[in-house]
């Protein structure tokens, strides 16, 4: 004889919920001893919860909240499970928090610039800024501002290269906070930046006539230049000379010279910088060199002064003359 038992039907289920989210809470440094936060999973009916990353959970619960109202001050990582009706678990994300029931009043000290100062003035339209700022919170956060423009978005960067500007005068100003609140300006010690951009070049550069003097084969050229936009350097060239070009440095002196030239043409060159660093494009004009050579001797060669003769002195005086006003003379007397 055989009986048919009663039916028994249940569903395998082995996937464990998804989507683990912590959808709110604190997190960086707190300045509370109690915390709130809010999960979420798909497909979980309970969940259990960690300070300690998971080292230590509470009990199961179907709510998705979870508060503590008592925390010491300390570092804390909140994370959770999720566990579905069949059994299946899920761990989630981590956050981590530091609880400082110490209430910090105390502003950033000790602002200053610690990159390289901009020239003033300074041809570079993009200028860079490195800044520091001394706190007992490693969180500082940082706004820049180019005056008369606004401040920036805080950041947790400390230096900041601006886009391009205009000419003009400018001044560099920040600020840094503390994750509390506490703000600093760099106006407070010192450390905002004004200087001029100017980034436009000497203009209207002209060279005077050469003046050449000397005699064939040693001739000296002097040149005198100019340029508008008061021009701080100028960088001079007398290209063509036997032996090399003369490329002297860059200099204050707005009046060039050069001697010991032969007969010849020349090609004299200069440039004009200004404090800002702007370098005007170089003009340039051919210096003609010719000078006759003299092959005349001098003449008219004359005694002035002289002797008597006879002179009972041991000692003797002349002066002597000839028709060239450049001549050169040297003396003998023979026995």
């Amino acid at each position: 004889n055989v009986s048919t038992g009663p039916d028994y039907i249940w569903d395998v289920d082995t996937t464990a919920p998804s989507t683990l989210l912590i959808t709110s809470g604190p997190w960086g440094v707190i300045y509370t001893s109690v915390v709130d936060f809010t999960v979420s999973a798909t497909g979980a009916s309970e969940y259990r919860y960690s300070l300690d990353g998971g080292s230590n959970y509470d009990s199961w619960t179907a709510s998705t909240d979870y508060g503590e109202e008592d925390l010491d001050d300390g570092q804390y990582t909140f994370t959770f499970q999720a566990r579905d009706a069949a059994g299946n678990i899920s761990d989630g994300p981590t956050r981590d928090f530091v609880v400082k029931l110490f209430v910090d009043t105390t502003d950033p000290i000790n602002l200053n610039i610690t990159s390289l100062l901009p020239n003033n003035p300074d041809n570079n339209s993009t200028p860079y800024f490195e800044v520091y700022a001394a706190d007992n919170d490693p969180n500082l956060q940082y706004r820049y501002a180019l005056y008369p423009g606004s401040y920036s978005d805080w950041t947790d960067v400390n230096d900041v290269q601006f886009a391009p500007q205009q000419e003009g005068s400018y001044t560099f100003k920040w600020q840094v906070k503390d994750t509390a609140g506490n703000t600093a300006s760099s106006d407070d010690y010192s450390a905002s930046y004004t200087w001029t951009i100017d980034t436009t070049a000497p203009s209207n550069l002209q060279i005077s006539e050469p003046t050449i003097s000397g005699t064939y084969g040693d001739a000296t050229v002097d040149i005198d230049v100019s340029a508008d936009g008061t021009p701080y350097e100028y960088l001079y060239r007398l290209l063509g000379v036997p032996g090399g070009d003369i490329t002297p440095d860059w200099t204050t002196n707005s009046s060039f010279s050069a001697g010991g030239l032969p007969n010849g043409t020349y090609t004299f060159a200069f440039q004009a910088r200004d404090a800002a660093g702007n370098i005007a494009m170089a003009v340039s004009r051919n210096v003609d060199i010719n000078l006759t050579q003299d092959i005349t001797p001098p003449g008219n060669l004359q005694i002035q002064v002289s002797p008597a003769d006879p002179s009972p002195d041991l000692s003797s005086y002349f002066q002597v003359s000839s028709d060239d006003p450049n001549a050169q003379y040297r003396y003998a007397l023979n026995p």
